[in-house]
């Protein structure tokens, strides 16, 4: 029994170190741009009280950026409409939190499927994670509240991917050349 235990340990502090790893794989794969982002959601996150920084947070950094901001004007997404859904959903926390915000499970989702996205694209090349992956990484996600808002306001996985990335996109006229 005590082998099993130590055993356990031993895999406790693996499982510790490699989520380190991958924590640090993502940051040091943020945009100069895509770090402005992530900074003004943890000022949306305070704004509101909240102890953590989650996907809607996110998503309120994104729509105020110009180039997600037009993306998703683009797409039909109205701005108030975000802001008031999420300010309706999430509320607002009583007094400040302690500490500062942490990173939710489902904010952290987001980031893993943006960086995902960057190394499926670029075939495994060092690509930065820019502003427009973070917003398919939160549609991808898709579980979280800021998913949610986008998904209501009619954004789709497929529908902002094909948006955001088109030349990944041939026409049937386009495969019969090829």
């Amino acid at each position: 029994m005590a082998g099993f235990v130590e055993g356990r340990e031993e895999i406790s502090q693996f499982v510790r170190a490699s989520s380190e790893v991958v924590n640090r794989k993502i940051i040091d794969s943020l945009s100069p741009a895509s770090i402005d982002i992530m900074r003004a959601a943890i000022e949306e996150s305070e704004r509101k009280n909240h102890d953590y920084v989650g996907p809607a947070h996110m998503l309120l950094a994104l729509i105020r950026n110009r180039e997600t901001g037009q993306i998703l004007s683009d797409l039909g997404v109205s701005k108030l409409k975000v802001v008031s859904a999420i300010d309706f959903i999430l509320g607002r926390g009583d007094r400040p939190p302690a500490e500062s915000p942490q990173l939710s499970p489902d904010g952290f989702g987001a980031l893993l499927a943006a960086y995902g996205k960057t190394r499926t694209s670029y075939f495994n090349q060092p690509v930065l994670i820019g502003p427009k992956d973070l917003l398919y990484g939160i549609v991808l996600e898709g579980t979280s509240v800021g998913a949610g808002v986008l998904e209501s306001l009619g954004v789709t996985p497929v529908r902002l991917y094909r948006h955001l990335y088109p030349s990944e996109f041939t026409t049937e006229s386009q495969e019969g050349q090829l």
